[in-house]
């Protein structure tokens, strides 16, 4: 998953008590609640922040200015903290920023089990390169849509795309198309699930709401085995055993464990849990 983070101004503004950014990096890194703190060992986590700066509605290159955790990794923790320890700049240029995420999976693909994922996360409207500063409805609905089509462009490429919004300001029907081309639905009519945020509470849970809701329980054998034995062999969770066919079963390429049901919501809930999984001799193929 790769968290996309608006590194716009207005994330200065006022928050329920602190800044809008102080909540979001609270949300991700706080040692006790942070979302990332407290999944990195089970979430393969990347950041990458985003803005750019303009003077009299003219954009000043490069655009966007990212800056990203140098790999998108399990135990991520220390980079993402590291990377969150800047201030809020300018713009909001959130296409060619959700562009270059989408170029960068395709550079880096996603670790195997891994689904390629980007979680955006901003505050207001976007802008674009071309016009940083747009002066009415229309050049809105503009940017509107260039954020929409390279959510869209991502989708396409195998990856999906959650939409947070954090603040209260007006936004129109802007958070459900960009959470609709993100899920590979239709703009206007469909209805996917979006996440608007008005306090740092809220923001913590959205964070958590999203990433536990992608969370897997497929995990990957270390070797292969055949699925028609795969009832003989034992599984564990933190020491606990679990039941064939109630709470776990192996898939038909012999290589990936389900873990179902009730040890699913556990293995969720868990910190830093550990699956061991054994075979018969005769069960494994390589």
């Amino acid at each position: 998953m790769q968290l996309l983070l608006d590194q716009s101004g207005s994330m200065n503004d006022p928050y329920g008590g602190t800044t809008r950014w102080q909540a979001l990096r609270n949300a991700l890194i706080d040692p006790t609640s942070g979302v990332v703190k407290n999944l990195a060992s089970k979430v393969v986590f990347g950041a990458t922040l985003y803005s750019a700066r303009s003077s009299n509605n003219v954009n000043q290159p490069p655009c966007p200015l990212l800056a990203s955790t140098p790999a998108r990794a399990l135990n991520n923790f220390n980079a993402v903290q590291s990377l969150l320890q800047v201030n809020p700049i300018q713009d909001t240029p959130t296409a060619p920023s959700i562009d270059a995420v989408v170029a960068d999976f395709a550079a880096r693909p996603a670790m195997q089990g891994s689904p390629p994922i980007i979680l955006l996360a901003t505050d207001g409207l976007p802008d674009t390169c071309q016009n940083p500063n747009p002066a009415n409805a229309t050049e809105q609905a503009a940017a509107n849509l260039t954020s929409v089509q390279a959510a869209q462009r991502a989708y396409a490429a195998g990856i999906k795309l959650f939409f947070l919004f954090v603040g209260n300001d007006a936004a129109g029907d802007h958070p459900q198309q960009m959470a609709n081309a993100g899920a590979g639905l239709d703009p206007v009519t469909g209805k996917a699930k979006f996440y608007v945020a008005t306090d740092p509470t809220q923001l913590t849970q959205a964070f958590n709401d999203i990433v536990g809701g992608v969370l897997s329980c497929d995990l990957k054998l270390s070797g292969q085995i055949n699925p028609d034995q795969a009832m003989n062999g034992s599984v564990t969770l933190d020491g606990r055993p679990l039941t064939f066919g109630t709470d776990w079963n192996v898939d038909r390429d012999g290589v990936t464990l389900h873990i179902l049901g009730n040890a699913c919501t556990m293995l969720k809930a868990a910190n830093n849990p550990t699956v061991d999984a054994t075979f018969s001799c005769g069960a494994i193929i390589f």
